[in-house]
């Protein structure tokens, strides 16, 4: 059954720009593949194995329709997904019809390395199939890095965050990764704690959203950064001292 039924049929609603500005086949077939690769992949846990439409997909879908709501995302945005997993939300990005070029970024290789695979043998299905002509410059618009992130050397004008490390250390290691003028978004479980450093990574909050679809899932917001002007240069601090800083904080808050 494709997502959009079954969306329908759970009374989730899908905003009208979304229905009109996806490839829902793509989604179709990147839903099949979670499914179908969750259990060799470890790309959720058990109890969110029966419930991915809803914890993962939908999710995400609000998710691309916020971003596509607050910004021009066209074929010549470059978008990043740090920290992306199974490709979530990133690919979803690619699955616009009108992609940008989307990067996905996960230091480790064991749950994105099945969906670079799966999209490579989707890609050269096609292109041995008998409709070339759906092969074009959206298939080469989806890039895999497997990077430290704070350790990269890249530029992008959206980055988005899901499940990453707590915040705002997730925010110090993307810092970087930005020009004045770029835009990053973060998904949250729950509304990030107000932090008065956010000029140390040269961002200003924007807004922070809290998605009325998804209240029957608990706490969801959307925290929309701006890039307008460049970090200190301390950071990024190494990976080693960020985990240290993180052992501390979590002590803190216990």
């Amino acid at each position: 059954m494709d997502v959009l039924t079954q969306c329908n049929q759970k009374g989730f609603p899908i905003p009208d720009r979304l229905l009109n500005s996806l490839d829902w086949e793509k989604v179709d077939r990147f839903a099949s593949f979670l499914e179908e690769k969750n259990e060799p992949g470890g790309f959720f846990s058990q109890n969110d194995a029966a419930r991915i439409l809803e914890r993962h997909i939908y999710e995400n879908l609000i998710f691309v329709d916020y971003v596509s709501s607050r910004l021009k995302v066209s074929r010549e945005t470059k978008l990043a997904d740090a920290g992306s997993g199974p490709g979530l939300p990133g690919y979803l990005f690619h699955c616009l019809k009108d992609p940008p070029a989307v990067t996905l970024i996960d230091s480790s290789k064991r749950r994105l390395s099945f969906l670079e695979a799966w999209a490579n043998d989707s890609r050269a299905a096609i292109e041995s199939s008998n409709e070339p002509g759906k092969v074009n410059a959206n298939t080469a618009r989806l890039n895999f890095r497997y990077e430290r992130l704070e350790e990269m050397k890249a530029s992008y004008d959206i980055i988005t965050i899901r499940a990453l490390i707590p915040f705002p250390f997730c925010i110090e290691i993307v810092a970087a990764l930005q020009p004045v003028g770029g835009h990053l978004f973060l998904a949250t479980t729950e509304p990030p704690p107000k932090f008065k450093g956010l000029q140390a990574f040269g961002y200003v909050s924007r807004e922070t959203y809290v998605p009325s679809e998804l209240t029957f899932l608990g706490a969801r917001s959307i925290l929309h950064l701006e890039k307008i002007a460049k970090q200190d240069s301390r950071y990024p601090r190494s990976w080693k001292i960020i985990q240290q800083e993180m052992q501390k904080w979590k002590e803190s808050t216990r």
